[in-house]
């Protein structure tokens, strides 16, 4: 019978030291590198599904309807599948008044909004960054957006005097001065700093204007100032947006000028800036996981391999298989345990941190204890880490033939081989030779975390290059041009003029706006001229070269599930919108194109990957004819402008600066006012809502991957210090052998110096490929062109910093290597 009482004072007086730290790095490098991949994968998770819960909260429309005058919302409320109509957008004119008395316009790019019927309260209910939601039945209470408080000097705790204008006072000679007083004075609190359901991501041509929002209690007063201009629906689950789209239209008033806005394209745009960086925190985390089940198990098989000594004795001493397997094993799954536990400690301290995105702002609350996923997932590890260790426990069982131990590494032969000195090749073999029995170091583990600490770094720093790289070339996202015109109506004609003056300076084409019904699917197109000298870049294909083909946007090609090649419908309008009408008419794909984001603000235009080109030369493909004869200029509604070689951004900032006030002087001159207001625009690059918030990430990915690298800086650490602490022996023997302790820790430090040289030789370049591969991926999703950057510098940097952090680490054992007595080392032995 085995006499346990025995084999307890053996583990009590064995090798304590040893099974401390060996057991404390296990738990330590499993607790660091497992909670930063459960809290990616959370966070992953968590990001992935963030706007969705901020849609839930919210109860949003479906479909937004822009139009010039008002109609009762009854005609709208008996369409079926429309469950409320809530308006919002109206010209209330309350603005802010100076000490005079006179409104203030400021850049007139702050416009107020009231909802009425619960619109931004209950239904597209808005989000709040800051402060809290007005309360609707108090009408001294405003929110506004962060853009709007920036621009207009506000911030949460305002209180604004504001002045209450009707329509007739608008339009009335004076308005502006103190001729006008406004029909009522009012003082406003802005108790909220907000965000639109539609407005968590923005491209530029969405940006602007921006809003604050009035109280419904604050509208009441005087509907004379009310001219609704935006009606959004909400819509059951079942209704098919198209068919409503259709049959909303069918009310409208003959002639009538609309827009309709989709939350399906806000909701697209949302999700090629999220579900990416979605993509590449999953990606993250599951490295992170796989490098902790790979170095734990490494970890846990080189102590087995250490104690199999110890087990011969204790076998000797009477014990039988179940006891040997029972103690071999005992031990790691408990640290394994407890590292689990600080796994799931560190993981709900970075919930707060991996949910990225947009949205995050909106939905922050602080840890997020995702049960699902971080207990399921370490449970999993767990659960693979004890069974794992158990079969290397029943096969390294004493009395079993693992085999001779191996001698000295090729490396050490070679470095003794190249002439380096003697305190090098013994550094060198120690980073690579684990030893045997109780002097048995996990050299393997080590280099296994310190390469996948390096690749995560490397991928890390990669995939930044190839974003910076995006950000840099807005060819890449679509803006192929330097400059665009444009105006709240199409560019005159004189504009054009100048344009032509310069054709040697300057190559343009001329676009015009509108929504088409592809396959009965509303999209936005640019109607161009066949072959235009200035176009979106392409994906696939070739640009429209003919009255019959089309080009279309990534993410609408796989949203209609086609390719190119093949043919789609084409139609627009209703017949009673005559001659704005475009029978269905067959056209054929000609290319895919990654797609500027330009159009006029809260309206369906093109973005990243959404919409199409069609040719507006001829009829009826195209809708120039149609589209020319609401024109009040002949122009296009907007000029892409790209300057010729050689020519300076200074000269073509001229040139398009002079065809703009060429433009507003024609405007200024047109019969009966008609062009009152009008300007002509200079556009620089328009970014897409997706490029604008990749920033929504910020720093955090580094910041994780950081976090793994210091996991792995704490288990190198403890690893060298037990290195040194069991080759006490060979430290001794080089002593007496006319080792200095200046040679000591030279050999340490050529230890550590090697471990980690290995992980930079072999980890950069995974990272540069799993970095490419991660940008493709990511680029390939918001439908940009991938071109993928590499960051020499900072790899250099990495790979420099990397081996200067190994000698720092080292410097403890280093000094514990050089201070060991030989006599004292040798006699314990």
């Amino acid at each position: 019978m085995t006499n346990y009482a025995q084999l307890a004072w053996f583990r009590l007086t064995r090798r304590r030291g040893f099974e401390r730290s060996s057991l404390i790095a296990l738990a330590l490098v499993l607790g660091v590198l497992g909670g930063v991949g459960l809290a990616s994968i959370a966070g992953a998770r968590a990001t992935d599904d963030s706007y969705r819960t901020l849609l839930a909260r919210s109860d949003p429309s479906a479909v937004s309807l822009n139009i010039g005058s008002p109609i009762k919302t009854s005609a709208f409320s008996k369409i079926p599948g429309v469950t409320h109509v809530g308006v919002a957008d109206e010209t209330f004119f309350a603005v802010p008044l100076t000490a005079k008395g006179t409104p203030f316009f400021g850049s007139g790019i702050v416009v107020p909004e009231a909802g009425l019927d619960g619109e931004f309260f209950t239904q597209d209910r808005v989000g709040v960054v800051q402060g809290r939601l007005a309360n609707p039945h108090r009408a001294d209470e405003f929110m506004a957006t962060a853009l709007g408080e920036r621009l207009m000097g506000w911030h949460v705790g305002s209180v604004i005097k504001m002045g209450i204008y009707t329509l007739h006072q608008t339009g009335s000679k004076g308005f502006g001065t103190t001729a006008v007083p406004p029909s009522k004075i009012i003082y406003e609190h802005l108790v909220g700093t907000i965000v639109f359901d539609n407005g968590v991501v923005e491209d530029s041509a969405d940006q602007l204007p921006t809003y604050y929002v009035l109280t419904p209690a604050a509208a009441k007063g005087d509907t004379s100032g009310f001219q609704y201009v935006e009606y959004n629906f909400a819509l059951r689950a079942s209704a098919n947006v198209t068919t409503v789209v259709h049959d909303i239209e069918r009310v409208l008033p003959q002639g009538e000028t609309f827009d309709f806005d989709h939350l399906s394209a806000i909701e697209g745009e949302v999700n090629r800036s999220v579900r990416p960086v979605a993509l590449a925190l999953g990606v993250f985390g599951a490295l992170a996981l796989l490098a902790a089940l790979l170095v734990g198990l490494q970890m846990i098989a080189r102590r087995l391999s250490a104690q199999r000594s110890d087990q011969e004795i204790m076998r000797a001493l009477g014990a039988g298989r179940p006891a040997l397997l029972f103690d071999a094993i005992l031990a790691p799954i408990l640290a394994t345990l407890a590292g689990m536990i600080l796994a799931l400690i560190i993981a709900t301290g970075l919930s707060s941190l991996t949910l990225l995105g947009p949205v995050r702002p909106l939905l922050h609350e602080g840890t997020n204890f995702d049960v699902s996923i971080l207990l399921g997932a370490a449970a999993l590890l767990f659960v693979i880490l004890a069974g794992v260790s158990t079969a290397l426990a029943m096969r390294r069982a004493p009395g079993r033939n693992l085999g001779s131990t191996r001698g000295r590494s090729s490396v050490t032969r070679l470095a003794t081989r190249v002439g380096l000195p003697a305190s090098a090749a013994t550094g060198i073999g120690f980073a690579f030779e684990s030893g045997s029995g109780q002097r048995s170091v996990p050299v393997r583990s080590v280099l296994v975390g310190i390469t996948i600490a390096v690749t995560l770094l490397a991928s890390t720093l990669t995939f930044a290059g190839g974003l910076s790289a995006l950000i840099s070339r807005p060819a890449l996202y679509g803006w192929n041009w330097n400059y665009a015109l444009t105006s709240g109506n199409e560019v005159p004609s004189k504009s054009l003029a100048v344009l032509e003056h310069y054709s040697r300076e300057v190559e343009w084409s001329g676009v015009n706006f509108a929504d088409v019904q592809i396959d009965g699917v509303s999209v936005p197109v640019l109607i161009s001229s066949a072959n235009p000298a200035v176009a979106p870049p392409m994906l696939a294909g070739h640009d429209v070269r003919a009255a019959n083909q089309i080009v279309l946007g990534a993410s609408t090609m796989a949203a209609l599930h086609k390719r190119v090649g093949e043919t789609v419908e084409v139609s627009y309008g209703e017949k009673h919108d005559y001659p704005a009408f475009l029978p269905p008419t067959k056209v054929t794909i000609v290319g895919s194109a990654t797609l500027p984001a330009v159009g006029s603000a809260g309206t369906f235009h093109p973005s990243m990957g959404v919409g199409g080109i069609v040719d507006g030369s001829t009829e009826p493909v195209a809708l120039r004819k149609a589209i020319r004869s609401q024109q009040l200029l002949g122009g296009d509604d907007m000029y892409f402008v790209r300057l010729r070689h050689g020519v300076s951004r200074e000269e073509g900032l001229a040139i398009v600066n002079k065809a703009a006030r060429a433009g507003d002087a024609q405007f200024a001159a047109v019969p009966n006012n008609a062009g009152q207001g009008d300007t002509v625009s200079v556009l620089r690059v328009q970014y897409p809502a997706e490029i604008i918030n990749y920033r929504s990430m910020g720093s955090t990915p580094l910041w994780l991957a950081l976090a793994f690298a210091i996991g792995m800086t704490i288990a190198f650490g403890l690893t060298v210090t037990s290195s040194v602490r069991l080759r006490r022996r060979d430290l001794a023997l080089l002593k007496t052998l006319g080792f200095t302790r200046r040679q000591i820790r030279s050999c340490i430090s050529w230890q550590a110096s090697a471990a980690v040289a290995t992980g930079v030789i072999i980890g950069i370049p995974l990272g540069i490929l799993l970095g490419r591969e991660l940008w493709t991926l990511f680029a390939r999703e918001i439908y940009a062109v991938p071109f993928a950057a590499i960051p020499t510098v900072s790899l250099v940097v990495l790979g420099v910093g990397a081996l200067v952090l190994a000698n720092l680490v080292a410097l403890v054992p280093q000094h514990l290597a050089a201070s060991t007595p030989a006599a004292i080392a040798l006699r314990a032995e």
